[in-house]
């Protein structure tokens, strides 16, 4: 019964090689993996099999030690150098356990089986290798996605604090020009107020300067009775209003 396929990159069926120079092996091989859920493709040397990456993508190489001309060492360390994202597995002997270990050093590989092998630990072994690998590329890709969504919001923050830092800009110089208008409109009050008493004093039986008496007056009274400043302002400019009254107003409180 098949397995679903284990998909390593953008929902791929997962591709193996394998590189034996021995056409016994690797017809075994490829018996073996016939009815599993991958992509295969078979090299007789380290050359072909160097061939076959250009062409393909691969994800899991299995490579056998002893080959003529280029070894299993030899090859997969050309491989880390050009397709370091590789799986490398070498498949070797009791007696070559000193070029398995230079295999390791150099080739960097992921692990290695005896032969003869034990097809279901061949078989496991691939599913596991291919699993962390799918694990480490899915890692991979939610990192830059973590990355990319960081240097987002960084600099949404400072195009945001630009703008909040313009708005504020902006409502300063509002306030001052709604600062300075009121002040126009205060001044341009308090001189109509003004030359409206000096036209009043101007009338028969009022006195020149009785409406800045009754200001001042009025001022004098707003601070004995504790209002406050705007209280007192509001109390000057109703005095300057209308002097007659207001100096009524005056006698009837001072009494």
């Amino acid at each position: 019964m098949l397995t679903e396929p284990i998909n390593v990159v953008n929902d791929r069926t997962a591709t193996l090689l394998f590189v034996d120079d021995e056409a016994n092996v690797l017809k075994a091989l490829r018996r073996l993996f016939h009815n599993e859920p991958y992509v295969t493709y078979f090299a007789a040397s380290g050359a072909e099999g160097l061939e076959l990456l250009r062409l393909h993508p691969i994800d899991l190489i299995i490579s056998d030690m002893r080959m003529p001309e280029m070894n299993g060492a030899e090859f997969l360390t050309e491989v880390v150098a050009r397709y370091p994202e590789t799986i490398r597995i070498l498949l070797t002997g009791y007696a070559d356990m000193q070029s398995t270990i230079d295999a390791v050093n150099k080739g960097r590989i992921y692990n290695y089986c005896n032969k003869p092998w034990n097809d279901e630990e061949i078989k496991l072994l691939v599913r596991n290798a291919l699993e962390q690998k799918r694990l480490r590329e899915q890692r991979d890709r939610l990192s830059k996605i973590v990355q990319q969504q960081n240097s987002e919001l960084k600099e949404l923050n400072e195009h945001l604090e630009e703008k909040v830092e313009q708005r504020t800009a902006q409502l300063k110089k509002a306030i001052q020009h709604l600062d300075l208008a009121n002040n126009n409109l205060e001044k341009q009050y308090i001189d109509s107020i003004r030359a409206f008493s000096r036209i009043i004093e101007m009338r028969p039986g009022i006195k020149s300067g009785q409406s800045k008496y009754i200001a001042e007056n009025a001022l004098l009274l707003a601070r004995h009775l504790g209002l406050s400043a705007e209280e007192k302002k509001v109390s000057t400019l109703n005095s300057m209003e209308s002097p007659t009254s207001s100096l009524h107003g005056l006698r009837f409180l001072s009494n």
